[in-house]
């Protein structure tokens, strides 16, 4: 990439103690793996795009599937000022429904 771009990717494993529907899930623990990608632009624009939530689900006719859901991003950086945009489960890939999530982040060491 040039200068003035980024990239960057992310995988996590998010684990709980409990057994749940989780990808990966034993009596004792439960493990589901997220994935991430985000375009920055002069650090100051970004975009993401990422899966997450991977469970095991069961259809109307009792079959076992695989549900994931799908998320896009936007973000916006300027002088100690974050504001982040995120629908999430795009295409209804799973049970969940649509989520608009909205932040306001602030650094207030910009602002001494």
């Amino acid at each position: 990439f040039r200068a003035d771009m980024s990239l960057r990717a992310e995988l996590d494993l998010n684990m709980r103690f409990t057994q749940t529907n989780d990808i990966i899930a034993t009596q004792g623990f439960s493990m589901t793996p997220a994935l991430g990608l985000e375009f920055g632009y002069l650090d100051i624009v970004y975009a993401r795009m990422g899966a997450g939530n991977l469970q095991n689900g069961v259809d109307i006719f009792g079959e076992t599937t695989t549900e994931f859901q799908p998320n896009l991003g936007l973000g916006f950086k300027y002088k100690g000022i974050k504001v982040d945009y995120a629908l999430t489960d795009i295409g209804d890939q799973s049970t969940a429904l649509y989520s608009n999530i909205f932040s306001l982040t602030l650094d207030w060491s910009y602002f001494r």
